[in-house]
């Protein structure tokens, strides 16, 4: 089967490669370069229990928990076959309270998680909090442990994909301004972002921009974080060689990605309040993405037309669901198997 897939972030890439792993012939289009778009942008989380996903008990939740029991294997998968590692980090994620009002807030959400049936994570007092990250401030309340969630370095992920698809024998054609009627394969898989319904030939495809600014602070903490930490208002997500990330704004500002004086000012003193010595941090660089939000806040998977298959409308979830969206979509186009995605599919939206 010959197969075009528009969008070189992580999610058409995945779709690519798994796609070539199977007998494909695949050629992948990218308005820009590789990897530039959401998913450079991207904190990389993984964090499926603790502060992305969807909400408890949804198909999206489903989804999200699936994807992340799937990325040890997939990480392995793809340097071996790239050559190069992702970054993964499996310290863990806190969530924290950093008052009484969200500590009860933040109580309700755990027993809700443990009535559920997840017995790994852990409601930690403000002691075991500080015993595992003495840099957050005395103000911590609480905290609960979600240990199955990490995160990855975005990046060195898109950086890998491309590597994988182009050794299994893709090609990848940048800056490519291309029109879906044009192309010339038996399937197109739609995958390009928040600029999903912009591409040329495109039905409409409920996607819209959904901005995001975020920061990397050089940590000068003499104990630097080691855990991705969650307060009510920020997250903070450390990196080798003590950089930490701090994101993200939710903001609808179209295809803007302006870095604002505002947003910047606005997650120093969020990272601040959790980690006092972030407070003059020396900033190491700044940036905005727009991530591919959807109606319902779900991504849109499965076919709209004979020919044309959408993967796109990830919002903040993109990376933690890449490796069951390359496999769903793959299964979709190669063998035309919907389970699983069923709740996702694009057309859900028809008559509304």
């Amino acid at each position: 089967m010959n197969v075009s897939v528009v969008g070189a972030g992580a999610i058409g890439l995945s779709v690519a490669w798994r796609l070539l792993r199977r007998g494909a012939r695949v050629a992948v289009y990218e308005r820009g370069e590789v990897g530039r778009g959401a998913t450079w942008a991207s904190g990389g989380l993984l964090a499926a229990t603790a502060g992305h996903g969807g909400p408890l008990g949804t198909p999206l939740d489903a989804l999200c928990r699936d994807s992340l029991a799937r990325w040890p294997a997939f990480a392995r998968e793809l340097a071996e076959a790239s050559g190069r590692d992702v970054g993964v980090r499996a310290e863990g994620t806190l969530v924290v309270a950093l008052d009484a009002a969200e500590a009860t807030s933040l109580g309700t959400v755990f027993e809700a998680w443990r009535a559920a049936g997840d017995a790994a994570q852990r409601w930690l007092g403000p002691g075991a909090v500080a015993a595992l990250e003495p840099a957050l401030a005395d103000t911590v309340v609480a905290a609960r442990f979600s240990p199955d969630d990490t995160q990855v370095d975005a990046r060195r992920l898109a950086g890998a994909l491309a590597e994988a698809v182009r050794r299994a024998g893709g090609v990848i054609h940048e800056h490519a301004d291309v029109s879906l009627d044009a192309l010339d394969a038996d399937v197109v898989v739609l995958a390009a972002g928040a600029w999903s319904a912009q591409v040329r030939g495109a039905p409409p495809v409920p996607v819209r921009p959904l901005k995001g600014q975020m920061i990397a602070l050089r940590d000068p903490s003499p104990t630097p974080l080691r855990h991705v930490v969650f307060t009510h208002d920020v997250y903070l997500v450390p990196r080798d060689g003590g950089r930490l990330l701090v994101g993200a704004t939710v903001e609808e500002r179209g295809f803007d990605v302006t870095v604002t004086d505002d947003a910047m000012r606005l997650l120093r003193d969020a990272a601040a309040r959790a980690v006092p010595a972030l407070a003059d941090a020396p900033l190491d660089e700044a940036w905005a993405g727009l991530r591919p939000a959807t109606p319902d806040g779900a991504p849109l998977l499965g076919r709209l037309t004979d020919r044309l298959v959408v993967a796109a409308g990830h919002g903040r979830n993109g990376i933690l669901l890449t490796p069951v969206t390359g496999e769903v979509i793959a299964d979709l186009v190669l063998e035309g198997r919907t389970v699983g995605i069923e709740a996702f599919d694009p057309r859900r939206f028809e008559g509304r």
